[in-house]
C-alpha cells in the first residue's frame, strides 16, 4: 500500500492504529500520537508519541532524528531494548513520565557495547520516577545539552566504564561538547560524575545549574574542573548537603588521594556565581583561584549558614595580592558564620565594584582590600560600628 510514500505528516490517536501495523520506511516525517502539533510539511525525521506501544515504529527508530516519548510504560532502557544497533542518527531527545525505565542506556547485557547515541545532542528529562542512572558516557559521546528534572530515584549522572582507566593518550575526551548542564529536583542524587574522571575534558561547558539535589556534597573533582575553560554561569540552589564546589579529593578507581591541583585551576570566562541554600558549604574557591577568575561579574550568596569564606586558605599560603577586576555585583545575605572576604593575610582589591549587598552576616567583622570610595562608603554603612576597615 503506497508503495512510493517518502513523506509524511500525521497527528492521530494510538487506538487507530491496528495492533499489526508497523509504519513503512520513511525519508522524512513528522508523525505526532495522542499530541496535539501543528501539521507542517516534514524537514527532518520526527516522533513524538504519548502513552503508546512503540511497537508500530520498529522501522522508524533506526532512522529518527527527534524523539519525544511521554508516558511510554513497559521499557526499563531505550537501549538495547529498542534496537541493539542503537539509534544511530537520534539528535535530540526528550523522555517524560515513563515510569519503568531505570536507565537509558545498559550495557551490562552485550559483550561488544555498541555507540547507543552516537549523534544525540540535546537530552532532556523529566518525571522519570524509576530512573537511577542515566548511562555510560561512551554512549552519548557528542552530547551538547543536557537537562535532567524531577527523577526521585537518580543516583548517578554519567558513569564511565572501567576500561577507561587506562591513562593512555590515545584514549577519547569524553564529553568535550556539553555546553550545559541542569539538574534539579533530584532529591538522591549524589554523584554527577562516577568512575575515572581522567578521560573527562569538560572544555565546552558553558552553563551549570544545579537545584534541589539533596545528597550531592560535591560538583567537581580536580581533574574535571581543570577543563572548564568555558564555564561563564555557575547556579547552585538548595543542595544542604554540598560541602564543597571542587572536591579536595581525587577520585579514581585504585587510590583516593588528597588533591594537591588546586593552585592550577582557572575559570577565565566565568562571570556569574550564584549560591542559595547551600548549608553545609563552608567556602567557595581555595584562595588560589581568585586569581582565576578575571571575568567574574557578579558574585551572589545567600542562606548558606556554614559559609565562613568566599576564599580560603585552607590549603595553601600564598599570601599574595589579589584582583578581582571585573566583579560590579556582590550579594551576600544570611551567612551567619561569614567571618571574612578571605583570609586576613590576603588582600584584595575590588576596583569595579558597583553593587554592593550585606545584610545578616553578624560575623563578618573585616574586609581586608581596597575598594572605590563610594562602595567603601557603603559598606561602612550596611556592616556594624565594630567592623575593622584594612585598606
Amino acid at each position: 500500500m503506497l508503495p512510493h510514500l517518502n513523506a509524511l505528516t500525521l497527528c492521530v490517536r494510538s487506538k487507530c492504529l491496528s495492533k499489526y501495523f508497523v509504519f513503512p520506511n520513511l525519508e522524512r516525517y513528522a508523525i505526532v500520537v495522542n499530541k496535539w502539533q501543528h501539521d507542517q510539511y516534514p524537514t527532518s525525521k520526527t516522533l513524538k508519541i504519548k502513552e503508546s506501544s512503540l511497537d508500530a515504529f520498529t522501522k522508524l527508530l533506526l532512522t529518527v532524528e527527534d524523539l519525544s516519548l511521554d508516558s511510554i510504560t513497559g521499557y526499563k532502557n531505550l537501549f538495547p531494548v529498542l534496537d541493539r544497533r542503537g539509534l544511530q542518527k537520534l539528535t535530540f531527545l526528550e523522555l517524560q513520565d515513563c515510569k519503568d525505565i531505570e536507565c537509558l542506556i545498559d550495557t551490562t547485557q552485550l559483550q561488544a557495547p555498541t555507540p547507543a547515541f552516537p549523534n544525540l545532542k540535546k537530552l532532556t528529562m523529566s518525571k522519570m520516577v524509576s530512573l537511577k542512572q542515566l548511562c555510560n558516557v561512551p554512549g552519548v559521546q557528542n552530547l551538547r545539552r543536557v537537562t535532567i528534572k524531577d527523577s526521585l530515584r537518580l543516583q548517578v549522572v554519567f558513569e564511565m566504564e572501567n576500561h577507561l582507566h587506562s591513562k593512555q593518550e590515545n584514549e577519547p575526551q569524553l564529553l568535550s561538547k556539553l555546553t550545559y548542564l541542569e539538574l534539579e529536583l533530584l532529591p538522591e542524587l549524589w554523584c554527577i560524575w562516577k568512575g575515572p574522571t581522567h578521560h573527562v575534558r569538560l572544555q565546552s561547558l558553558q552553563v551549570v545549574k544545579i537545584q534541589h539535589c539533596d545528597r550531592l556534597t560535591s560538583l567537581f573533582s580536580n581533574s574535571i574542573a581543570q577543563s572548564l575553560v568555558q564555564l561563564e554561569e555557575l547556579e547552585i540552589l538548595h543542595c544542604p548537603e554540598l560541602k564543597q564546589i571542587i572536591s579536595e579529593f581525587e577520585e579514581d578507581v585504585d587510590e583516593i588521594s588528597p588533591n594537591s591541583f588546586l593552585h592550577a585551576l582557572c575559570f577565565p570566562k566565568l562571570t556569574t556565581i550564584k549560591i542559595i541554600n547551600c548549608s553545609r558549604l563552608k567556602y567557595v574557591f581555595p584562595m588560589s583561584m581568585a586569581e582565576g577568575l578575571p571575568q567574574l561579574k557578579s558574585l551572589c550568596i545567600i542562606d548558606s549558614s556554614q559559609l565562613e569564606q568566599i576564599f580560603s586558605s585552607a590549603m595553601e599560603k600564598n599570601e599574595k595580592d589579589v584582583v578581582l577586576s571585573k566583579l560590579q555585583s556582590l550579594v551576600l545575605q544570611n551567612l551567619m558564620n561569614l567571618r571574612s572576604f578571605c583570609p586576613e593575610d590576603y588582600f584584595i582589591e575590588l576596583p569595579s565594584l558597583v553593587e554592593l549587598k550585606v545584610y545578616r552576616c553578624h560575623q563578618l567583622t573585616h574586609f581586608t582590600g581596597k575598594l572605590p570610595p563610594k562602595t567603601w562608603a557603603q559598606l561602612k554603612v550596611l556592616l556594624s560600628l565594630s567592623l575593622k576597615f584594612i585598606e
